[in-house]
């Protein structure tokens, strides 16, 4: 898949599902989707080490994460950040990230469990070209 045509595919399942995703390339910048933000604030957090056909699952207080090891010509290595996604069964319905107040159903979903995973596995298949282990 071409480089517009996968940014356009994540923008509108943002869009669709309100969960952010993040391109991190080995340099920690942020390629997809383009922001100043910088990964470095948060790669201690929820940027780790990945095996590269792994999909590692995380929850930091009220929210889902998720990442995995991508390859792709025009960025080379790095890591896709899926994530923040509200717990289902959290209360809060607000985070803070990097300076702003973000809130549930106008920026990010809340979610199960399972439908996160859904989501991520979604993410994986267009992004590496393949099913994730847990999906074959």
């Amino acid at each position: 898949m071409d480089n517009a045509t996968l940014k356009y595919v994540l923008d509108q399942l943002y869009k669709e599902y309100l969960i952010p995703l993040f391109l991190v390339n080995d340099q920690y910048e942020i390629v997809i989707p383009k922001t100043n933000w910088s990964s470095r604030n948060f790669k201690e957090q929820v940027l780790e080490e990945t095996h590269p056909n792994e999909i590692r699952y995380f929850k930091k207080g009220a929210f889902f994460y998720s990442n995995f090891a991508f390859e792709l010509p025009e960025y080379g290595t790095g890591t896709v950040m899926i994530g923040p996604c509200g717990a289902l069964e959290a209360g809060s319905d607000s985070i803070h990230f990097q300076g702003h107040t973000y809130f549930a159903g106008i920026h990010y979903s809340k979610s199960s469990r399972e439908g996160f995973e859904q989501f991520t596995n979604l993410i994986f298949a267009i992004i590496r070209g393949t099913l994730g282990q847990n999906q074959k």
